[in-house]
């Protein structure tokens, strides 16, 4: 009997799958791209493109008319702007206004499109077309490659629908998540599968196909602005961000902690919802009596703005159910614990009503300074300048002291003003003198060949710019791109019907605008994010706006969870002896990360906690690669304890 692969059903509500293969696809290829993104009782409909085949549902826009055929699957925010430069009518859809588009500029199209999306383009004069997302990848496409065949779809579970047999797990892939959760290069745990990454699209033709660059961040001199000046652009630039990102039905919610990210999100939105006649409600986690609660700065945000709150109290345990649950949708591992605390707020603000959820995620690397400003002054030889920085460096306060001085050149400076080339050969001899790869010593002889060290300066070589400029354009493209936020972020929201729309990861413009200012004007001895909290005077409460002591600090609460009530089940699904996992690490390596678990104090508590989720979601992982039955045979008799959440305040529309 077959496998039957996923237990929850509508994996991919809205999907596109499709084939390109000059050999022609008829019969089980069509049944099976029907099925990947419908179901019996609503089937896909199938576009037939030359060598191209695709299979759309309901809820993807084409444009199927004339020469150039367009398939929208998302949101193009500037649709309005597209239809009046081109001069068509004010009702033209969006996708007839790509395909028009594209009909006069080419691939250049994808320059001026905003939003999140993916599109299939196709010429059928030319016999040519794209495969083409977002700029910053918020949607992406997943591609397998066998021989002339090229098999494409907008999330893993259509993919794996639309394969004639499933792909055997690939070792580098599996070893790099168990040991980063971050798939770089596009490298998926699935063998031949890749993910379409940041900034690049799919050139398809009747007998070949081939990625490129379709958009990447161009260093140009920083704009010549003051202080002033640059905090009115970023003010400006969040605000268009966020107008765009608001649902135009007007059920907008937020996620919202006491942090100024989403602070910042909810200072702009909150009275651009007022002027639509609408509120936009807010969903925060909170921790009565516990130092890491942020429930004051949350009353703080929700009175003064004027916000309708739902605040939930979440008890430590249940991150290996949610873990399972997401592995049963979405065919992939989940990278990281924390929907604990977001997914019942997501599922409360589903049942209020909500379409469309926002949260500050990204604020970090997008409003952050760029240390590396330091290493570009070392090599100029300006040290008075690189000084002067290490006085303005974010966290040393008023007094600067000549130990301060001495780690930040260290850490920031001659490290990173080494050509590439002759750093990466440095951290070669210092590894092999080491001998080897002691950090990964827990893997077996096999993952140990396929095990690559995350390349923390490989933004050195990727980007064309100083220093500065380049760390900063990786941390807003590469680094987000394989962390697999973006992916997590949109999967997150659909598990309950959500559509995620986070417009401090997800804006290509304000991206760009952040990579033209001067990185100066980002430092500044008393606070982080210096710029874009004087760009909030008057927006944020100035209690949430002007920093804390110190952030938030939830290892203890994960902690409780992971080394706590759900302990139990980490131990059961990992020390059984059929554990797959096993076959990736050292004989003993299991019974020794559980043979002492260290305090929530213990420096090496971090590196116990994401070793155990890594683990646990690959386990996850590779009893799914047999079906769903055997799934449920690894976790049935793990008694994992159910996610628990108390009411502490609720709103209702």
């Amino acid at each position: 009997m077959a496998a039957s692969w996923r237990s929850e059903p509508g994996s991919a509500a809205v999907a596109v799958a499709g084939i390109l293969d000059r050999r022609g696809v008829e019969g089980a290829h069509i049944d099976r791209l029907k099925a990947a993104v419908g179901d019996a009782s609503r089937p896909g409909t199938v576009l037939r493109l030359d060598a191209l085949t695709v299979a759309v549902s309901d809820g993807v826009a084409i444009h199927d008319h004339g020469r150039f055929v367009c398939c929208l699957l998302g949101t193009l925010l500037n649709a309005p702007a597209l239809t009046a430069r081109l001069g068509l009518p004010s009702e033209t859809s969006p996708a007839a206004a790509i395909a028009a588009a594209y009909e006069c500029d080419g691939t250049a199209v994808l320059d001026g499109l905003r939003g999140s999306f993916l599109l299939v383009l196709w010429d059928r004069r030319a016999r040519t077309g794209l495969l083409a997302q977002d700029q910053l990848a918020a949607r992406a496409w997943f591609l397998h490659s066998a021989g002339a065949a090229l098999t494409f779809a907008s999330e893993i579970p259509p993919l794996l629908d639309a394969l004639a047999t499933r792909p055997a797990p690939d070792v580098t892939g599996v070893v790099r998540w168990l040991t980063s959760r971050a798939l770089p290069d596009g490298v998926t745990p699935y063998g031949n599968v890749r993910r379409l990454q940041v900034g690049q699209a799919v050139a398809v033709s009747q007998d070949d196909w081939r990625p490129f660059t379709a958009w990447a961040p161009v260093y140009r001199s920083p704009a010549p602005v003051e202080r002033g000046e640059a905090a009115e652009l970023v003010r400006d630039g969040v605000r268009r961000a966020v107008d765009a990102r608001l649902s135009p039905d007007g059920r907008t919610a937020i996620l919202l902690s006491g942090g100024f990210d989403s602070g910042t999100l909810a200072g702009v939105a909150a009275p651009l919802q007022r002027e639509r006649g609408e509120l936009l409600p807010a969903y925060s986690s909170v921790f009565p009596g516990e130092p890491y609660d942020e429930s004051p700065s949350i009353e703080t945000l929700t009175s003064e703005l004027d916000l309708p709150s739902t605040r939930l109290r979440i008890h430590p345990q249940g991150s290996l159910t949610r873990a399972l649950r997401f592995q049963r949708r979405w065919e992939m591992p989940q990278p990281a614990p924390g929907s604990i605390t977001d997914q019942p707020l997501i599922q409360h603000a589903a049942a209020d009503g909500a379409t469309v959820i926002f949260d500050g995620q990204g604020g970090d690397e997008l409003f952050s300074y760029s240390p590396f400003l330091i290493a570009d002054h070392l090599v100029r030889l300006r040290l008075l300048a690189a000084y002067r920085l290490c006085s303005r460096y974010p966290g040393v306060g008023s007094k600067l002291e000549l130990r301060h001085v001495r780690v930040i050149l260290k850490r920031w400076g001659g490290r990173a003003a080494l050509p590439y080339g002759l750093h990466r050969r440095l951290i070669e001899r210092r590894r092999n003198e080491a001998g080897g790869r002691p950090e990964a010593a827990w893997l077996s002889d096999a993952a140990l060949h396929a095990y690559e060290p995350v390349d923390l300066w490989a933004w050195k070589r990727e980007f064309d710019g100083p220093r500065w400029w380049a760390y900063h354009a990786s941390a807003l493209t590469t680094a987000r791109d394989q962390s697999g936020m973006q992916d997590f972020l949109r999967r997150r929201a659909q598990l309950d019907g959500l559509e995620s729309r986070s417009p401090l990861m997800a804006d290509v413009d304000l991206v760009e605008l952040m990579l033209r200012l001067p990185p100066e004007l980002a430092f500044d001895p008393n606070v982080d994010r210096a710029l874009a909290r004087e760009s909030m005077r008057g927006i944020v409460p100035e209690a949430v706006r002007v920093p804390a002591p110190a952030k938030s600090d939830y290892s203890s609460f994960m902690h409780r969870t992971l080394a706590g009530a759900d302990l139990d089940g980490f131990r059961r699904l990992l020390l059984n002896p059929r554990a797959e996992v096993r076959a990736f690490t050292r004989p003993d390596a299991l019974a020794d990360h559980f043979g002492r678990v260290p305090t929530a104090s213990d420096r090496d508590w971090a590196t116990w906690g994401h070793r155990t989720w890594a683990l646990a979601t690959t386990e996850l992982w590779l009893q799914a690669q047999h079906g769903v039955e055997q799934l449920a045979r690894a976790t049935d008799g793990l008694g994992l304890p159910e996610p628990s959440t108390e009411v502490v305040a609720a709103w209702r529309s």
